[in-house]
């Protein structure tokens, strides 16, 4: 703007046009591994709130595979002045079997140090209970209880994410209320609009709160 140049609506398709990005700050994420979709969420902390500044995914529908979710994570912060990112995974990222002796955890940190990123890996170990989450996220969006840190979401860059959460729904389990994960199996429901990417999200705040 202040040397007077006219970049079209649309031009900049990556972090440069992104307002509420810190600069020198590093990047925090967690994911979701489905078979479907591989999820990513973004976040970074200030003072009174916990931005949710992106989510990103890669459909299996679209041959894309998790190196091409982190891939496409580098080149959209290629620009961001501090290429560290927080990682924060739970016990599903650990998994190994007889096919490979690296986890999914292992996989995330790997491309991204071929990508030249810096990965500060923060296992969160066993997420809360179903029941946990919901009630987690109840105080933390009606923001009465200072024991939860505000959240803001980055309506358009988040805009896959807030449907997912919009459309998941709960029902009662035998723990009590608890999301309903039904629709990662209905083939009518996009993979996208399925509870996945809010399932990365609640590792992220999780992670940041329990451990920061």
């Amino acid at each position: 703007d202040s040397l007077g140049i006219d970049i079209p609506a649309g031009a900049l398709k990556d972090c440069r046009k992104d307002g509420d990005l810190i600069k020198g700050k590093p990047l925090d994420i967690a994911m979701d591994y489905n078979s479907k979709i591989k999820s990513l969420v973004i976040g970074q902390d200030t003072k009174n709130f916990y931005r949710i500044i992106k989510s990103m995914y890669a459909l299996r529908a679209d041959s894309k595979v998790l190196d091409d979710l982190i891939d496409d994570f580098c080149s959209y912060y290629h620009y961001h002045d501090t290429h560290t990112v927080n990682f924060y995974y739970d016990n599903t990222a650990k998994v190994t079997d007889a096919t490979r002796l690296y986890s999914l955890a292992d996989a995330v940190i790997a491309r991204f140090r071929e990508n030249n990123w810096y990965v500060n890996g923060i296992d969160i170990g066993q997420q809360p209970r179903h029941e946990t989450r919901y009630r987690m996220w109840e105080a933390v969006l009606k923001e009465r209880d200072e024991r939860f840190m505000r959240v803001r979401f980055n309506k358009e860059a988040c805009d896959a994410l807030l449907t997912s959460m919009q459309q998941t729904g709960t029902r009662q389990g035998k723990n009590g209320f608890e999301k309903d994960k039904r629709p990662e199996l209905n083939s009518s429901v996009k993979p996208q609009d399925a509870p996945h990417l809010g399932d990365a999200v609640d590792t992220l705040y999780i992670g940041k709160y329990q451990h920061d």
